[in-house]
C-alpha cells in the first residue's frame, strides 16, 4: 500500500545496499552524528534494515542503511588504521 511505513525495505533508498549484503566482520563507513564512523558489522535486523556496529571507540551504534556510505569484506586492521 503506498504510503504505508509500517514496514522497512531490505535496502537503501538508491538501491546500492541490500540488508543481506551485511554480513558479521564486515568493514563499514557509516554517517553517525554528522561524522564518519569506522566500524565493524556485529549483527544485521532485517525487519528494521539496520546494522549493529562496533566502532573504534569500542561502543556499539546502530545505522540504517541509508547512513552507510562504504562496505568491504573483513579487514583484520579496519578500526586501527
Amino acid at each position: 500500500m503506498k504510503g504505508d511505513t509500517s514496514y522497512k525495505v531490505p535496502f537503501d533508498s538508491d538501491q546500492c545496499f541490500f540488508i543481506q549484503d551485511f554480513i558479521p566482520g564486515d568493514s563499514i563507513i557509516a554517517w553517525r552524528r554528522g561524522v564518519r564512523t569506522k566500524g565493524v558489522v556485529q549483527k544485521t535486523d532485517s525487519g528494521s534494515a539496520e546494522v549493529l556496529y562496533r566502532t573504534a571507540s569500542g561502543t556499539t551504534a546502530k545505522a540504517t542503511l541509508d547512513n552507510i556510505i562504504f562496505l568491504k569484506p573483513f579487514d583484520r586492521n579496519w578500526l586501527t588504521s
